[in-house]
């Protein structure tokens, strides 16, 4: 799988390396979807060792962006963005984020995306993307 992090908009919160306050979310591309690996820094929760709502849902949505701009070259646009919150996630704690193509209807391509920590689904979200 071929980490394309330096390629693909490297001042995104969510993956770009080049942002020095971002999350630098390290994903790989593969046949089925997009992987990603990351840690949370505690500066990022909300309550008391549980990261923020938001911060969950923007690592969700890179992932899902990630997957769709792999497959079509072009830039995924979010319109809609739902998400499960299963379990709190503490931060510092390994995660992985897997994301894949779930279907398209007409201009609409919908892709899901996982968050997993010590292999127990956390959160999950479909998203609805346009391209430009």
């Amino acid at each position: 799988m071929k980490n394309t992090n330096e390629i693909f908009h490297s001042s995104c919160f969510a993956c770009g390396m080049a942002n020095y306050q971002g999350l630098h979310i390290k994903f790989k591309e593969g046949p089925n979807g997009t992987t990603g690996r990351v840690s949370i820094p505690s500066r990022f929760q909300s309550y008391k060792d549980i990261v923020h709502g938001g911060i969950v849902a923007t690592i969700l949505d890179a992932a899902m962006v990630r997957t769709l701009k792999k497959r079509n070259g072009k830039d995924p646009f979010t319109c809609r963005l739902e998400v499960r919150y299963l379990h709190p996630i503490p931060p510092g704690k390994a995660l992985t984020i897997n994301a894949r193509l779930a279907g398209e209807r007409g201009k609409i391509i919908f892709a899901d995306a996982e968050i997993l920590c010590s292999n127990e689904c956390c959160a999950r979200a479909r998203g609805a993307f346009t391209l430009r």
